[in-house]
C-alpha cells in the first residue's frame, strides 16, 4: 500500500536531497495528522529519527546522532524490505553500517560514513 500524501512524498524527496531539517519538519507535520492505529506511523517516525540523526551528525553531535540512528533503524527494520511504496532495505543497511562505524569511534566527517537515500516505486 502506497501513501498518497503529497506532504509525505515531499518529505521523502527532502530526505533524498539531504535536506534533513526540512524533511523532519515536513514528515512530522504529516505524522501528527495520523491516528495512532495507522499502519505506517512507526515507519514515518523512524524516517524522521534518521533524518534528525544525520542533521545532528552534520552538527558534530555524534552521541545524539547515534542514539537516533539506532532508534530510527529499529523502526525501519520492522517494515523491510518494502512498505508504503518505499524500498527500505538499502537505506536500512547503510544506516546499520554507519551505526557500526560510529560505535567503533568513527569521526562525524569520516568518508566511510554514507548518507542513505530512500527509493520509491511510486508512479511518476
Amino acid at each position: 500500500m502506497n501513501i498518497e500524501s503529497p506532504t509525505f512524498h515531499l518529505g521523502i524527496a527532502e530526505f533524498n536531497r539531504q535536506e534533513f531539517y526540512e524533511c523532519h519538519e515536513t514528515l512530522e507535520e504529516y505524522w501528527q495528522t495520523l491516528k495512532s492505529d495507522v499502519p505506517h506511523k512507526e515507519l514515518i517516525q523512524g524516517i524522521i529519527q534518521i533524518a534528525v540523526a544525520f542533521y545532528h551528525l552534520r552538527r558534530e553531535n555524534v552521541k545524539g546522532a547515534l542514539k537516533l540512528l539506532v532508534r530510527g533503524n529499529r523502526r525501519l527494520e520492522a517494515y523491510l524490505p518494502t512498505s508504503a511504496g518505499l524500498e527500505l532495505t538499502a537505506c536500512w543497511q547503510i544506516v546499520a553500517d554507519d551505526i557500526a562505524l560510529i560505535e567503533a569511534g568513527c569521526a562525524f566527517d569520516d568518508p566511510r560514513l554514507k548518507i542513505p537515500t530512500i527509493q520509491n516505486n511510486w508512479p511518476a
